[in-house]
């Protein structure tokens, strides 16, 4: 063996040559089929691009002159024919002429439906409702044999009777005479199948020996039963699967574009290997499938019974592209080691197959896979690139109980720059089979890879694992890992394996929050803070005009920090000196026992050392009241008026700023609380007669007040209240009694 392991490989930079060692050729990328561009049909129905020498305007009084016995002989070729009205039990209309338009003129047929054999003919713009069985037309409510066939704009609504085959539209061409130019357009087919027990055939849509048709811009939507599927010789076909809401086969050169697939499981019979697939393509070279939605769904089986669901199943096919579809499977179905729920399976033999830009999403209980691809039957090759894939089944340790993201069983892969997420429904466990990317399912024959920069997230122990490969290349993918035990020193890829002139390094796992953190935390240590000053929102200064404080005395200190000096607008903040004798320093008075100044009005109230008590009030404290805010609003005012909810700084009101010498904690509250009239009167040594909050009794100039003063001082302040209240009951008395008379007088 000419394996070379990581190990080997720690010192190996990305150009390194290694001895002996020849990487496989990546497979060719196809081609991208040419796009055709969508014809348009005009909806007037007295124009058209078929050259029409006839318009005919059909109603249920004429219709049997052109349908004779239900056929449009070729004598009526080149016609165009008008419907003017709804048309209902009509059966089987056969046309036979070549080059007819029918313009539905968005009238509704009941239960009636086209056999179409001329060459040439467009349906559009009708809408048909059948729940007929029409054998005669295979069951089909539009059944085409014949080149060119066009129908647009039309709404077909179909509910196949019980256990009878049932298309909405069904295009068949035989293989020695394919039929080539069919376009389906703009059209809406619901469709509903019950077959439930007998082998019939219920397709919404299919196309068989049909090249270079166009399917672009239809909606179809299927409730269909799963079914088991009969494999042949050389694997499935569509005369293998019973149900599909789309079936393609023998039709190259296919352009399959824009449309939207829906499908829903109505029923479960009881059957080994219960089946749907979503859109089945066989046997059809150089097809284009591209931004298409398709989207399946399974709840009527319940967890622990196995189903088969398959998005886009892929037989024997060269060079075709899946480009930029997105594909969601649901189901509440599946078991250990039975089920799937597959977005895109492959099964060879197939080659240039290009699978790229899809969006793939997958849910069930049981195993499950995004892209699976082998090459049981044939040699396969694909180019996978630029997916972004999340899966979600059971994992277990039976080689079938496998969850991925690409399972490639091939001879001959490309993957690359893929985004894949992959979790289990159950906790998973070291030797569970659940990867990003793996050939976990052994295949004959020898199996090359191109694994690079691929991005892997799971609980998963790996990104990548290979039971064996050759020539191959695996190099720079990571694995995000939910584990709780993930570390950076382990391998994201599995090095099992038997490996031959293979090449693998610079598989990285990382834990999945320092992952995260690293792309969403963009803090740099504070290297590059940039600090916005506030920015002063109203052009304020911090000049204070205290002019008009009253009251004012010429010589008061300029030792307040709220104030200025008269005239310069300065202010000054003296400290005291701890160690100054009290009752001689000469310091601004604060708050809650502090010094005062002799004559001085003590503006943080008489808290017992104020050397001017006054018993709280000052000279000048008895007009106080009419003097407008208090020195604490006029400052709260100054400190909100700079906001932006906050107006021009004000620090007076019609002038003037209160100065408050009341005791009273509403009016002048402290910085740092005022003090209970209890806790006023203790002391805080026990001894000292002069310290504050001195006993009861010794004053010594600095004394509180006592309670009867208190009251003295509420009712002296009250006194106007009183006496104005007096003076209002005595007028309302008068008002009374004067009414009263005027009341007796009118009376009398």
């Amino acid at each position: 063996m000419g394996c070379v392991s990581a190990n080997d490989l720690s010192t190996l930079s990305e150009n390194t040559t290694v001895t002996n060692m020849t990487v496989g050729d990546a497979p060719d990328i196809p081609d991208v089929p040419d796009i055709p561009d969508i014809p348009v049909t005009p909806d007037d129905p007295e124009t058209g691009d078929n050259n029409n020498s006839d318009v005919v305007n059909l109603t249920i009084f004429n219709i049997d002159e052109y349908f004779v016995n239900g056929t449009l002989g070729v004598e009526h070729s080149n016609t165009k024919f008008v419907l003017t009205q709804n048309f209902d039990n009509l059966g089987l209309l056969k046309i036979k002429a070549n080059n007819v338009t029918v313009v539905g003129n968005n009238f509704t047929l009941t239960n009636i439906a086209f056999l179409i054999n001329g060459k040439d003919v467009t349906l559009t713009n009708f809408t048909l409702i059948n729940e007929f069985d029409f054998k005669d037309a295979d069951g089909a409510s539009i059944l085409t044999l014949a080149d060119n066939t066009c129908i647009r704009n039309c709404v077909i609504n179909y509910t196949v009777p019980r256990d009878t085959e049932g298309y909405g539209i069904s295009a068949v061409g035989r293989r020695i005479a394919p039929i080539s130019g069919l376009q389906v357009i703009n059209c809406t087919i619901n469709f509903e199948g019950h077959n439930y027990k007998t082998n019939t055939y219920c397709y919404a849509l299919k196309l068989s020996n049909c090249p270079n048709a166009l399917i672009a811009n239809n909606s179809i939507y299927t409730q269909l039963p799963l079914r088991d599927v009969n494999f042949g010789a050389v694997g499935a076909t569509l005369d293998s699967d019973f149900v599909a809401s789309v079936g393609i086969e023998y039709s190259n050169n296919l352009t399959f574009i824009g449309n939207i697939v829906a499908s829903i499981v109505n029923k479960r019979p009881g059957s080994s290997f219960p089946t749907l697939d979503g859109i089945i393509i066989a046997d059809s070279n150089n097809c284009l499938i591209k931004n298409n939605t398709l989207y399946m769904e399974d709840f009527v089986t319940f967890p622990g019974l196995n189903n088969y669901l398959y998005g886009i199943d892929v037989w024997r096919v060269n060079s075709l592209t899946l480009d930029s579809n997105n594909i969601a499977i649901l189901t509440t179905g599946g078991m250990l080691a039975a089920g799937t729920a597959y977005p895109i399976q492959i099964t060879g033999p197939s080659k240039r197959i290009n699978i790229t830009n899809n969006d793939l999403y997958s849910v069930s209980n049981g195993p499950n896979i995004g892209i699976y691809s082998q090459n049981y039957y044939g040699d396969t090759q694909l180019y996978i690139a630029n997916n972004k894939i999340n899966i979600t089944g059971l994992a277990g340790n039976h080689s079938w109980a496998l969850v991925a993201g690409i399972e490639a069983q091939d001879s001959n892969d490309t993957i690359v720059n893929n985004t894949i997420e992959v979790h289990s429904v159950a906790e998973v466990k070291d030797n569970d089979n659940i990867y990003g990317i793996s050939y976990s399912q052994s295949t004959k024959g020898n199996h090359t890879f191109i694994i690079k920069n691929n991005t892997v997230t799971s609980e998963a122990k790996y990104a990548i694992s290979l039971i064996s490969a050759v020539n191959s290349v695996i190099v720079d993918n990571l694995l995000i890992s939910t584990r709780k035990d993930a570390k950076a020193s382990y391998d994201a890829f599995n090095t099992k394996g038997e490996f031959y002139n293979t090449s693998y390094y610079n598989n990285r796992v990382v834990n999945a929050f320092d992952y995260y953190a690293e792309i969403y935390n963009h803090v740099d240590g504070g290297f590059e803070f940039n600090y916005t000053s506030p920015t002063n929102v109203n052009n304020l200064t911090n000049k204070v005009d205290g002019s008009k404080i009253k009251p004012w005395f010429p010589s008061f200190p300029n030792r307040n920090p709220l104030l200025p000096k008269p005239g310069d607008g300065s202010s000054v903040i003296v400290t005291p000196d701890e160690d100054t004798d009290k009752e001689t320093s000469n310091i601004p008075d604060r708050p809650d026992g502090d010094s005062g100044y002799t004559d001085v009005p003590d503006l943080s109230g008489d808290d017992g050392n104020s050397k001017n008590p006054s018993n709280g009030t000052s000279s000048t404290d008895k007009d106080s009241n009419k003097l407008g805010l208090s020195l604490l609003n006029a400052l709260i005012n100054f400190l909100t008026s700079n906001t932006d909810s906050g107006d021009s700084r004000s620090n007076s009101y019609s002038g003037t700023v209160r100065t408050n010498t009341s005791t009273s904690s509403s009016d002048s509250p402290s910085l740092e609380g005022n003090p209970s009239p209890a806790s006023s009167t203790k002391s805080s040594s026990g001894s000292n007669a002069k310290s504050t909050g001195s006993s009861v009794g010794e004053d010594n100039g600095q004394s509180s007040n006592k309670a009867y003063e208190i009251d003295k001082n509420i009712i002296k302040d009250n006194s106007n209240t009183i006496v104005a209240s007096i003076i209002l009951i005595i007028i309302v008395a008068f008002l009374i009694f004067v009414g009263y008379k005027r009341r007796k007088l009118n009376e009398e």
